[in-house]
Order: structure tokens, then C-alpha cells, then sequence
């Protein structure tokens, strides 16, 4: 999180973020808490996304997090539905 504080706040607060495969959640948890980010969270594993669920609510995010189980090759949002996607690979 250092690309941001390096930044500046204001550029990243209050983004919609999608995080496209984000398994039990670490990166999704990050970016609604260090960005006051809304962040819709996918994966195609919904024991995965039970566990986020979990982990957001013990950190006071549900308001923030949408979790969405889907494969990434189906996805059907709007085009400019966010204002970044986060990817990672594991």
C-alpha cells in the first residue's frame, strides 16, 4: 500500500473496485479498508467467498464488499461499471 500513500489519499478514496478472482479475500479486504473502497469481490468458489463474507464482517466492511461467485469468462457488467480491477495471481 505504499504506491498509494506515495500518491496521495484523495486520488484513491471512494473508488468502485472490482477484484476478479479474489479467492478468500485478502486483496478485497485491503482495498475497502485502506481506500474506503467499494469493492465487488468474484470468484467462481463460493466456499471462498463464505469466508470473505466472514472476514468483512469482522472487520466492519459488509457495507463496502459485494461478493459475486462467477467465473471470470462470464462476467456481465456494464462497461465503466468500476473505476479499476484488481488481479492477482497466485
Amino acid at each position: 500500500m505504499d504506491v498509494i500513500e506515495d500518491l496521495g489519499d484523495e486520488l484513491w478514496i471512494g473508488l468502485k473496485i472490482a477484484d476478479i478472482g479474489c479467492g478468500t479475500g485478502a486483496t478485497t479486504l485491503v482495498l475497502a479498508k485502506a481506500l474506503d473502497a467499494s469493492v465487488t469481490a468474484v470468484d467462481f468458489l463460493p466456499d471462498l467467498l463464505h469466508d470473505l463474507e466472514i472476514a468483512a464482517e469482522r472487520q466492519n466492511l459488509t457495507k463496502q464488499i459485494e461478493t459475486l461467485a462467477a467465473s471470470m469468462d462470464a462476467l456481465a457488467f456494464e462497461e465503466q461499471s468500476f473505476d479499476a480491477i484488481s488481479h492477482l495471481l497466485h
